[in-house]
């Protein structure tokens, strides 16, 4: 799916590639703007039908782009009526790619057409490319460690920021409890303490979040990740949800800390979502973000996307639940993401040291969580 609200297909969605890029759809285009029926044969002769062509490599190449950043596959070939109009759509296609997938660079990339078999997009020729075009801290400061499990125990919770504080992450996220603690341990380093405000459900009322606000500034809070009322979002009480949120980045902003508001997309449409992160940049959060990690599901690539296109360029994005290897965070920073909140950190950083031809990170593995 391309545009969410885009034409509805036989699929059972809306906006996907065959009512916007397909054969069929540009022919429709075509059919539209010229006012008589016309075939994509046709609209290669016809210069007015060009800017139907470059969109239609442009939706092309965002779903390949989509698809390389999840599964980094090898090739993309199309085929069909469309490989007749070659560099028209090939053009636009790699230019798209280029722009989207920012992990790997546009050498090395095979994109193929075919006379023959249906439109496949599958995939770049990444096997060869270089995986040094980001450095450890590029990655290591994605990282918010997380250590909210609530049966942590006080020496789990300690190990943890240990580890953080050696892997230099970005931040360490922390039952509340412990933020106090948290932030003299990691006092001199880079890394941030933070913790939750409202979680993991986000039904408390207004001034109880602002209390956990006002506490965890006072613990030495840095950044705050906030639950939104999920129940009022899914009544559609936007002004109450807007007041909410604006409690608690007005007095983090007040203290000059920086607010992750969290949505628990599980719950919710695209809507809905959407509306959120019009709410978030009106009121000026620092990051959107997918999850608790305590809902069904967690951060899906459709959800980072939807997120990282609506809300306002200003806005990060943070992704939460289900990110557990160094490939899936790779995944999600070619989407945009600058957070992403994780429990594996070590074994996903020491990942990243053996790519990178760095030595790896000492610290005492023994017991300690996460890893």
């Amino acid at each position: 799916m391309i545009e969410p609200y885009g034409p509805a297909c036989t699929c059972g969605t809306r906006g996907c590639l065959e009512t916007l890029a397909s054969g069929p759809a540009l022919a429709r285009a075509g059919t539209a703007l010229l006012g008589r029926s016309v075939t994509v044969a046709e609209m290669v002769e016809i210069p007015e039908c060009r800017p139907l062509f470059t969109r239609a490599g442009q939706d092309l190449g965002l779903a390949a782009a989509n698809m390389i950043s999840a599964l980094h596959p090898e090739l993309i070939v199309y085929g069909g009526g469309l490989s007749a109009l070659g560099d028209r759509l090939l053009g636009p296609i790699e230019t798209t790619i280029a722009n989207r997938v920012r992990m790997f660079p546009p050498t090395g990339i095979r994109l193929e057409r075919s006379a023959h078999g249906a439109l496949a997009l599958a995939a770049l020729s990444l096997s060869e490319a270089p995986i040094n075009d980001y450095s450890y801290l590029d990655v290591a400061k994605m990282i918010d460690h997380s250590l909210v499990n609530p049966t942590l125990t006080t020496t789990d919770l300690e190990q943890g920021i240990l580890l953080a504080k050696a892997y230099d992450v970005a931040s360490v996220c922390i039952l509340p409890y412990a933020l106090k603690r948290c932030a003299m341990m990691l006092h001199g380093s880079q890394v941030k303490a933070s913790t939750t405000i409202g979680f993991p459900h986000g039904g408390h009322t207004t001034a109880i979040k602002l209390a956990e606000t006002k506490q965890a500034l006072a613990d030495g809070g840095q950044e705050l990740d906030m639950v939104v009322n999920i129940s009022k979002v899914l009544s559609g009480d936007w002004n109450y949800v807007a007041a909410d949120i604006r409690a608690v980045v007005d007095e983090t902003h007040t203290a000059r800390q920086k607010v992750k508001v969290i949505f628990e997309n599980a719950y919710l449409n695209d809507e809905q979502k959407i509306r959120l992160c019009e709410i978030c940049s009106e009121i000026g959060a620092d990051w959107v973000k997918t999850s608790t990690g305590y809902a069904p599901t967690g951060a899906t690539h459709a959800d980072l996307i939807l997120l990282r296109k609506h809300a306002a360029p200003h806005i990060q994005v943070k992704a939460a639940g289900g990110v557990r290897d160094l490939d899936a965070l790779l995944a999600v920073r070619a989407l945009g993401v600058t957070r992403c909140g994780a429990t594996r950190t070590g074994a996903m950083l020491d990942d990243a040291c053996t790519r990178l031809g760095l030595p790896p990170v000492v610290f005492s593995r023994a017991e300690v969580v996460g890893y």
